[in-house]
């Protein structure tokens, strides 16, 4: 099965541009993102709200070797909480059909801005700087359950990928609200009992190894010694 692969080719430059979102081409505007930066493939938007991985928006903007606005249809790649501004979220888009015309506005776009660069606020850099992770990640595949709503009305079968003392990357089959607290259900081989960990969701995407599932980012709130200990077990016998 081939893999789906994030992990992009095309040249990106940083661009502020005012974009309005909407279900599609034929219904009124939804809300307004603004974009931070863009390439003829795709871009990474501040949003208002969390959008669902492979789901699609079309959106609407303005570039200058156009006169009229350029309309592109985007799929959702990924989405996760916005340091920069409290309650918004940083999205990742990968444009789809574009015909001639806008492909050449981008590439001009592009072109132009790669030869006069645009300046980004310190601020930004630094947040961007202070989103990677600190804590060393094992890779270890294991079975979980997850409850998702805290009530433990349902929960979902889902399968680790890496783990930390911090938090952990998983597969779930279907996509989790970024910001929304859930608990990781865990097996102590030891006692043979459950143990639970409180966490957040801090990334959404769709998954590269499995087809139709969601790769999420799970920060974990506080830990306690015997949850550190069981985290070091799995990792090692993973």
């Amino acid at each position: 099965m081939k893999k789906f692969n994030d992990r992009r080719v095309d040249k990106r430059i940083p661009a502020i541009l005012d974009i309005a979102c909407s279900p599609n081409s034929t219904e009124s505007i939804e809300f307004f993102a603004s974009s931070r930066n863009i390439s003829e493939k795709g871009a990474k938007l501040i949003t208002p709200r969390a959008l669902v991985p492979g789901s699609k928006v079309f959106l609407s903007f303005s570039l200058p070797s156009l006169k009229s606005k350029v309309g592109i249809t985007g799929l959702v790649i990924w989405t996760t909480p916005s340091p920069e501004k409290y309650g918004w979220y940083n999205t990742g888009l990968r444009f789809e059909m574009l015909d001639r015309d806008q492909k050449k506005a981008l590439q001009d776009f592009i072109s132009y801005r790669s030869e006069r660069p645009s300046k980004i606020s310190p601020e930004y850099k630094l947040h961007i700087v202070s989103e990677r992770r600190q804590s060393k990640r094992i890779f270890a595949k294991t079975s979980l359950s997850l409850i998702p709503d805290l009530k433990g009305s349902r929960t979902l079968a889902v399968q680790s990928k890496d783990l930390s003392d911090s938090g952990l990357c998983l597969l779930s089959p279907e996509p989790l609200k970024c910001a929304q607290n859930i608990i990781v259900s865990v097996e102590d081989s030891t006692s043979g009992k459950n143990m639970s960990f409180g966490g957040s969701v801090i990334r959404v995407s769709m998954s590269a190894d499995k087809k139709g599932w969601f790769e999420i980012g799970i920060k974990f709130h506080t830990l306690n010694k015997k949850q550190k200990t069981l985290l070091q077990d799995l990792s090692e016998n993973s």
